[in-house]
This record gives C-alpha cells, sequence and structure tokens, in this order.
C-alpha cells in the first residue's frame, strides 16, 4: 500500500468515525447534562426543601399543642359518673318543684276561700249598710 493509498484510507475513516462519532458524542454529553444537576438548581431546591421541613416542624409543635389542649379539654369534661349524679339532682329538683308547686296550689285555694268570704262581706255591708 502507498502512502497516498494509506492517506486516503484514513481521510475516509476519519469522515465516517466523525459521521458516525458526532452523534454518539452529543448523545453522550446530552445525557451527562441530564444526569447532573446545576448548582443553582441544587442550592434552589435545598432551600425549598428546608422551608418545607421548617414548615412542618413548626405545624409538629402546634399540633402538639392542640393536642395538649385537647387532652387537658377531654379531661375536664363531666364523666358519666357526673351526669348520673346531675340526673339524679335534676329528679331531686323535679320532686322539689312538684311540691312547690302543690303548695302554692293549696295557698292559691286558701286565697280564693278568703277572697270569697271578703266579698261575701263586703256585699253584706254594702246590702245591709252598717
Amino acid at each position: 500500500m502507498t502512502p497516498a493509498a494509506l492517506w486516503n484510507l484514513a481521510q475516509e475513516g476519519a469522515s465516517l468515525l466523525i459521521l458516525i462519532g458526532t452523534p454518539i458524542i452529543a448523545w453522550l454529553l446530552w445525557c451527562l447534562r441530564r444526569e447532573f444537576v446545576k448548582r443553582e438548581e441544587c442550592e434552589r431546591c435545598r432551600k425549598e426543601i428546608s422551608d418545607r421541613q421548617t414548615a412542618l416542624e413548626s405545624l409538629q409543635g402546634v399540633d402538639a399543642g392542640r393536642r395538649e389542649s385537647l387532652a387537658q379539654t377531654l379531661r375536664d369534661m363531666p364523666t358519666s359518673k357526673d351526669f348520673s349524679e346531675i340526673r339524679l339532682a335534676m329528679k331531686d329538683l323535679a320532686g322539689d318543684l312538684r311540691t312547690m308547686q302543690a303548695q302554692i296550689q293549696g295557698q292559691a285555694d286558701i286565697l280564693k276561700i278568703v277572697k270569697e268570704q271578703g266579698d261575701t262581706l263586703h256585699n253584706y255591708i254594702l246590702t245591709k249598710g252598717l
């Protein structure tokens, strides 16, 4: 093989290598670019994650306070025993009210009788003229 033939073969091989190699190199660079993250984007994502974490931690603190407040409210609420005592007290009050109603009704009857006697005396005095 002559040097000119080798030169032609090298030129054809190089152009074939460039023709095939360029898209492969471009594809590799594109893949690498997709694989690695830019520093600015990484910092932005880290800041977002940090902000979210801070927000969640503050919410957890609020939730803990709310849970404690709810637990205290539940401890302060009346129990079934308390409701039973309230029911018994209300029944006692109902009985006392019935007793008072009967007494008031008896007094109303007595007042009615006294009023009738007073009216009778008034009429007697008016008709007889004492």
